[in-house]
C-alpha cells in the first residue's frame, strides 16, 4: 500500500483561520487577534503558556492538536472558529502548559509511543538526537519536506501482521480511547469500521460519520492507508466520532 504525496501535503498546509477574543468578565478591552493555525500545530504555538483557553465555556486542552480542537468542537463548519482567552479561574483538570522545552518533550514521548505500537520502539531508539530535534522543529518551522526526511522511517512496517496502527478516536467530553488494532487480519486489511467497532462498541456505527483534518473520512478505509497518510506529526490518527444527525458532512 503506498504513500499519497498529495494527500499528506494538502493535510500539513491545512489552516484553521482562528478568533481570539477576551472574555468580556475579565478584561474590558474589546479586541479581537486573528490568526491562521495549522491543523498540525498545537495551541502552545501561539502563546498560551500563562492563560488558557475557551469554547463556549469548555476548556481546550493544549496537548491536543489544533485540527482535532477544532473536529470536536465544531460541527457545522463555522469560520472563524473564536476562541476566548481567559486569564483567571484557571481550571484543575487542565495541565498548565509550560515552556516550550515541555512540548517538545510531549510530542517526542508520543512519537515513542506511536513508535513503540509500530515497531516496538526500533525506530525511535535508534535516530540520532538530532534527527529527534528536527522532527519538531520542522513543524515550528513548517518545513513539510525536512520532517519527512525523519518521518517517512516511522512510516515503514516492517511485518504488518504485528504491528499496530496508533489511533485514536475522540467523543465530546471524553477522554479519547485507544484500542490495538493490526493492519489487516487473517490476510484481508483491516478497516476503519472495524476499528470503530473494537473502539466504541456500544454505538451503532450506521449513525455516525469520523472525521479527522476537517475531512470526512469513509468507513472502509484502510487503516494503513490511514495510518501513512492522514496521521498527525505525532504520528496517531486522530478520529473524532460525530453523530450524523449533529453535522454537517
Amino acid at each position: 500500500m503506498t504513500d499519497d504525496y498529495e494527500v499528506k501535503r494538502n493535510i500539513w498546509d491545512g489552516k484553521v483561520p482562528i478568533e481570539f477574543v477576551l472574555d468580556p468578565s475579565e478584561m474590558r478591552a474589546n479586541q479581537s487577534f486573528f490568526f491562521f493555525q495549522h491543523n498540525v500545530d498545537e495551541l502552545e504555538d501561539v502563546n498560551v503558556k500563562d492563560v488558557w483557553l475557551a469554547f463556549n465555556g469548555k476548556m481546550l486542552k493544549w496537548n491536543y492538536p489544533i485540527g482535532v480542537l477544532y473536529d470536536i468542537h465544531i460541527t457545522d463548519n463555522s469560520l472563524p472558529w473564536v476562541v476566548t482567552l481567559r486569564f483567571k479561574n484557571f481550571p484543575d483538570e487542565l495541565v498548565r502548559c509550560g515552556t516550550h522545552d515541555l512540548m517538545r518533550h510531549y510530542f517526542l514521548q508520543t512519537v515513542k509511543e506511536a513508535d513503540q505500537m509500530k515497531h516496538k520502539g526500533a525506530i525511535m531508539s535508534t535516530m540520532k538526537v538530532e534527527e529527534h530535534g528536527q522532527l519538531f522543529q520542522s513543524i515550528t518551522n513548517d518545513k513539510f519536506d525536512d520532517f519527512w526526511v525523519v518521518n517517512r522511517k516511522l512510516m515503514e512496517v516492517s511485518d504488518s501482521k504485528s504491528a499496530h496502527i496508533p489511533i485514536r478516536f475522540y467523543l465530546q467530553d471524553q477522554p479519547f480511547r485507544q484500542v490495538l488494532i493490526t493492519s489487516e487480519s487473517e490476510g484481508e486489511a483491516n478497516l476503519l469500521s472495524s476499528a470503530l467497532k473494537k473502539a466504541c462498541p456500544e454505538l451503532e456505527i450506521s449513525e455516525l460519520i469520523v472525521v479527522s483534518q476537517g475531512i470526512s473520512v469513509p468507513l472502509d478505509s484502510p487503516v494503513l492507508w490511514l495510518s501513512r497518510n492522514f496521521a498527525y506529526p505525532d504520528n496517531f490518527v486522530h478520529l473524532v466520532i460525530r453523530n450524523k444527525s449533529d453535522s454537517d458532512f
